[in-house]
């Protein structure tokens, strides 16, 4: 993704967030995204999923078919893809009552 792109991506947060986020590092992102699954939890477990509406990263359009495939229960937030980052209550309170409908 073009430098452009990211910025853009995080711009609805704080200047302080986001000087912090861009010298988070590539190297920790990459590993995430290599690992390799044996299986997907989302085939047999209940999946929520927070649609960022205005992400550059991965289209609104993907993440719905992605939630779709998963039958996720869908929650869409006017955020970029750095949601974390500009919308930290709303993604607690999302990381919240899925943990609830867990137990």
């Amino acid at each position: 993704m073009p430098v452009h792109g990211l910025h853009h991506d995080r711009a609805n947060a704080p200047q302080r967030v986001q000087r912090r986020f861009a010298n988070f590092g590539k190297k920790r992102c990459v590993g995430a995204v290599q690992t390799k699954l044996t299986s997907a939890a989302w085939k047999d477990k209940p999946v929520r999923w927070m649609l960022t509406t205005q992400d550059h990263m991965v289209s609104p359009t993907t993440q719905r078919f992605m939630a779709t495939r998963a039958k996720a229960r869908l929650t869409e937030i006017n955020s970029s893809h750095a949601v974390m980052l500009s919308h930290p209550r709303e993604v607690v309170a999302f990381i919240e009552a899925a943990a609830a409908d867990a137990k």
